[in-house]
């Protein structure tokens, strides 16, 4: 089971608890302090420790969050720890200069960013280095500071001290990027935060460029031997979600790709979702076949590499 860290600002939750049931309907458990911090614990090290008990920060970033110092202390121990940090964005607030190199998603149709979530999960990761953790939480445990501003402000230091800064992994969500530009007003003082936002921005914008002059190969590019000449077949992936006539996830339709070798099949989960990868020498149409009892059989027509497919199933008249 996956699990992870919520970090986000208590006046935002509301908008956050239909992905947080989401989520664990999918299997990937949710820590948050309201419901696992404890009263007399040494909630620096007890943070420290969840955060590195979990797959990954799930970073809900909003115009709140943003002065938080409990989010800040968070996602600087994230850091710290080399754990993927996945924002979410719940308005449309720029993220600070040490996230620079970070993408995320817009909190907009939950099924969609619970997917995204999902899909995030699945990356590989980084391997953290032996004792990293240790060392981190050992630094924890040591601190007598109360205030969460003080304890922020020690990791950040640590942070400074050892070099740890971002490294984590970069998300899209299903080919859309969202690059995060600093104003003058947040610019970063330091040159080493001025040189990590620059570093992103150009990378962002050679992903731009190479999106725009090869469109097709934005989802898994299929790449040209010079020695043999052949094209290399790859694995692109399909995936949606299947609702009913009231917009609600239906469980147990049975999804098939008739026209593919081997007929691959899936069956929608909890959440109305369906995942395919199907090898292919390139991007084209495939024919999909969505069937369960006592509802219409549809029959469409979607593009490889598409992963936010949306399909209706109505009840047989």
């Amino acid at each position: 089971m996956s699990k992870v860290f919520l970090s986000y600002s208590r006046s935002d939750f509301n908008k956050l608890q239909q992905i947080c049931e989401g989520l664990e309907k999918k299997g990937v458990q949710v820590w948050r302090d309201q419901e696992s911090l404890y009263a007399g614990e040494h909630w620096p090290k007890r943070i420290g420790e969840a955060i590195a008990a979990c797959d990954a920060v799930l970073l809900c970033w909003s115009a709140t969050s943003a002065k938080s110092d409990w989010v800040e202390f968070e996602w600087n121990t994230g850091l710290a720890l080399k754990k993927p940090i996945i924002p979410i964005f719940l308005d449309k607030t720029l993220l600070a200069a040490s996230l620079s190199g970070f993408n995320g998603i817009s909190l907009g149709d939950p099924f969609e960013t619970i997917s995204f979530i999902a899909r995030a999960l699945g990356k590989p990761t980084e391997t953290v280095e032996t004792g990293r953790a240790t060392l981190v939480i050992d630094e924890l445990e040591s601190l007598d500071k109360k205030e969460v501003g003080e304890v922020r402000d020690a990791v950040k230091q640590m942070l400074n001290q050892q070099g740890w800064h971002v490294q984590g992994n970069i998300y899209q969500a299903a080919g859309d990027i969202h690059v995060t530009i600093q104003t003058a007003e947040q610019k970063p003082k330091k040159l080493l935060e001025r040189w990590q936002a620059w570093v992103a921005f150009a990378i962002a914008v050679l992903t731009l460029t190479g999106l725009i002059l090869d469109l097709p190969g934005k989802v898994q590019k299929l790449f040209l031997d010079r020695e043999s000449g052949q094209i290399q077949v790859e694995y692109l992936p399909l995936s949606g979600i299947i609702l009913d006539e009231a917009g609600e996830p239906i469980e147990g339709v049975i999804v098939r790709l008739i026209d593919v070798p081997g007929a691959p099949t899936d069956t929608t989960d909890k959440l109305g979702y369906f995942d395919f990868k199907v090898q292919a020498k390139g991007e084209r149409q495939v024919t999909l076949l969505a069937q369960k009892e006592g509802l219409e059989t549809i029959r469409e027509d979607p593009t490889l590499g598409n992963t936010n497919l949306k399909f209706k199933l109505v009840r047989k008249r």
